[in-house]
């Protein structure tokens, strides 16, 4: 609380319950500065392509996911940059699939939520696992053909 009793602005992160600490370590530094919140931040960055979309989705503020992404990609030692509308990431990503790889399997097990792109409609959930699989949604911009075959690749979206 600032003065008067009024709230003060204050950086928000996002309410996930997934955003736990992973141990280990990469390029000299230690896994425990890398938390799920960075590699979401930047897997949701390149899945929907603008960051205030994904602020709305983790319910954080632009900035959280910018310097989310920024920190994970530095964990790794990789760059990003956009090209034709989609974020490209450069450098040796072995250890940055590695964990993609992890976090797509809590996704596949119920952990967390399974992402699925569904351009132009959202297409509800049904029948009998529905109720048990949790589904993050994203209705987003047609998009290139391969580079949403490169997103599943790269284990960024599971459908």
């Amino acid at each position: 609380m600032g003065l008067h009793g009024a709230r003060t602005a204050r950086h928000q992160e996002p309410t996930d319950s997934a955003l736990k600490p992973i141990t280990g370590s990469a390029n000299g530094k230690k896994f425990s500065q890398h938390s799920a919140l960075q590699l979401i931040c930047l897997d949701y960055l390149q899945w929907l392509r603008n960051g205030r979309d994904v602020a709305e989705k983790l319910h954080c503020s632009q900035s959280c996911v910018s310097r989310q992404s920024r920190s994970c990609l530095d964990l790794f030692a990789l760059q990003a940059r956009k090209q034709q509308g989609e974020l490209k990431i450069e450098g040796d990503s072995f250890l940055l699939s590695e964990s993609r790889r992890l976090h797509q399997l809590f996704r596949i097990s119920g952990l967390e939520a399974i992402r699925m792109e569904a351009p132009g409609s959202i297409i509800p959930a049904t029948g009998p696992l529905s109720s048990r699989i949790p589904i993050c949604f994203a209705c987003t911009t047609p998009r290139n053909p391969i580079a949403l075959t490169q997103l599943l690749l790269e284990r960024v979206i599971d459908m």
